[in-house]
């Protein structure tokens, strides 16, 4: 069954997914940058409810945002509710373990203290806002039992939070499938599936979900509010809950790159994918793995070695690396200039290897240019390359207009922001040439930052801005 769910909470990801947190785990702050500034979300719990929320507080979080809407979504943000709802509505079973464990999450999400600052999404003003509050502003019970433990009939008074109650009334909400999470068998795995069913929607069109997500490994742990964030132990924790949203068909893969703490993870939803763009995320082949080590992304260093062989690019790599140990080339754009020594046939670079060649790179038999002449004959060659190409994919022009994009806004987007652009290029319906057309004119005319702006909003947004 489709509902809806306010769009912040699943985003921001206010409670930790792990099913057991140490007791001194009392707090936590997340930094982040939204659209180019500073933002940040802060929790502050006390450690006589068992530190931050987490587990099945998110179950019973949602649980209680489903009540206030099936309620009419009051203006105060109050109503009233029984226990049984509560655990019914979460789809816990019925038993006096669940009722105890809902006290204790009903008052961890009125101990715990949130901040989010320039974070929060304002419908209303269309905004960014810095707001703080309680999950639970209110919580008000009565028990007729001397322990004062929770019953069928425990009869319950709940306040939601005004920031998310004025979302909810402000209709800032996106598409929640309820039945398929109460389907899932631990709360991880639910936790794991709303947080990345709302990272699917931009916060500027929750209506369409995106096809790909790729986050570094360390950043995913902290948007899911992981404590012990060893690469190892996050990729632990995460395993259980990324097999069963396989099974149940949610993911079609789930893709680790990299190494260490600079491991990437890229999810592939199921309804969304097409088959071309998983190929080309897994494709591990070593000529692959070592362009990508130069800063080349995965989609177009697959496509290098595809169109040129793995030997031949192994050799120009090699070849690359010698130019660079010559010391004569010291490129700004060093996954570009290595592009362009790959599909080099002019034999412009001379190759230091060879018995009595020329030091460092430059054009046979021609005046050694200038590093603004090359990296702007790079430029030029990549757009050349880009209009001669009129037939092919669609994943084939995407790859080469992010091959062109990252020699003209290398200094302006950042490597993740890249791999997002891409993502959103291969799943969305937007003309392809009429992006990088805007692109470049932008760029041509030595205006990079608005160039990337609007490539930014692009990204929230998945359509181009109005043309001025």
């Amino acid at each position: 069954m489709k509902r809806f769910d306010e769009a912040n909470v699943g985003r921001l990801g206010l409670i930790s997914i792990q099913e057991r947190i140490p007791s001194t785990y009392t707090s936590w702050t997340q930094d982040f940058e939204i659209e180019g500034r500073p933002a940040s979300l802060k929790c502050v719990a006390p450690a006589e409810f068992g530190g931050v929320p987490h587990g099945l507080d998110d179950d019973i979080a949602n649980a209680l945002r489903q009540i206030y809407i099936d309620a009419g979504s009051p203006a105060n943000g109050e109503f009233q509710t029984t226990a049984y709802n509560i655990i019914k509505t979460a789809g816990f079973p019925i038993n006096g373990q669940y009722y105890r464990q809902l006290k204790e999450s009903l008052n961890r999400l009125k101990g715990a203290t949130y901040t989010a600052a320039e974070s929060w999404r304002d419908a209303r003003r269309n905004r960014w806002t810095t707001v703080s509050f309680n999950f639970i502003e209110l919580l008000r019970y009565v028990t007729n039992v001397e322990e004062g433990a929770f019953s069928n009939s425990t009869p319950i008074t709940i306040r939601l939070a005004e920031p998310i109650v004025q979302s909810i009334r402000a209709n800032y909400v996106r598409p929640y499938d309820y039945e398929f999470s109460r389907s899932l068998k631990t709360s991880v795995t639910r936790a794991v599936y709303r947080l990345l069913d709302a990272s699917r929607y931009s916060p500027h069109d929750i209506q369409r979900p995106q096809a790909i997500l790729t986050f570094g490994l360390i950043k995913w742990a902290e948007e899911c509010k992981i404590n012990d964030r060893t690469p190892k132990r996050v990729r632990r924790t995460l395993d259980s809950a990324h097999d069963e949203l396989m099974e149940q068909g949610y993911l079609k893969e789930v893709v680790y790159t990299g190494r260490g703490a600079k491991q990437m993870i890229s999810y592939i939803f199921s309804d969304l994918t097409e088959i071309g763009t998983v190929s080309v995320l897994l494709d591990e082949r070593p000529a692959v793995n070592a362009l990508v080590e130069y800063g080349i992304t995965r989609p177009a260093a697959a496509k290098l070695v595809n169109q040129f062989g793995e030997k031949r690019v192994l050799d120009r790599i090699q070849m690359f690396e010698a130019i660079f140990r010559n010391g004569k080339a010291r490129p700004n754009n060093i996954p570009g200039y290595l592009t362009d020594v790959v599909r080099d046939d002019s034999g412009k670079y001379t190759d230091p290897r060879s018995a009595g060649g020329q030091s460092g790179d430059g054009a046979t038999g021609t005046p050694r240019r200038s590093a603004r002449q090359r990296a702007q004959e790079t430029e030029e060659k990549a757009q050349q390359d880009l209009e001669s190409r009129l037939l092919g994919s669609r994943e084939e022009h995407v790859l080469d207009v992010m091959r062109a994009f990252r020699v003209t806004l290398k200094s302006q987007l950042k490597e993740q922001e890249f791999q997002h652009l891409e993502s959103m290029l291969l799943t969305s319906e937007v003309d392809i040439k009429e992006f990088k057309d805007r692109i470049f004119a932008l760029s041509f005319r030595a205006e990079a930052g608005a160039a990337a702006a609007q490539a930014r909003n692009f990204m929230m947004r998945g359509v181009l801005d109005p043309e001025r």
